[in-house]
């Protein structure tokens, strides 16, 4: 089983639903396959470069090994990550939001900042 959290944050005072209709209207131009070589190959650049970014720290390096280790049975499989990241195509974005992203298979939770209830202590 596998989770995916995508989250997002409104500006001050920006109602929960208004956020929530951005990552609907998102998801639906994904799923319409509306993304572009471009857009997937920026993605895919950010990701790389985030990802090889914590490997310039030792604990960084130890918890990529683990998780590797952990998930793949592979503490080497770096190389194999880069390429599946390389593998990702828009028609793989779009087929994955229309299989996976569903509004039916999905949790929502909404929060927004309010006052303080009676008794509650505030940092």
């Amino acid at each position: 089983m596998s989770t995916l959290i995508a989250q997002m944050s409104g500006r001050i005072g920006e109602p929960a639903v208004q956020v929530l209709a951005v990552m609907d209207h998102v998801l639906t131009r994904v799923g319409a396959g509306a993304l572009t070589t471009a857009e997937i190959v920026n993605a895919r650049e950010r990701v790389i470069t985030n990802n090889l970014t914590r490997l310039q720290s030792l604990a960084g390096q130890a918890a990529r090994l683990q998780r590797y280790a952990h998930d793949r049975g592979a503490p080497d499989w770096l190389a194999h990550d880069l390429q599946r990241y390389h593998a990702v195509t828009p028609e793989a974005v779009t087929r994955f939001a229309r299989e996976v992203l569903r509004r039916d298979r999905r949790v929502v939770l909404l929060a927004e900042p309010g006052a303080p209830t009676a008794g509650a202590r505030t940092p």
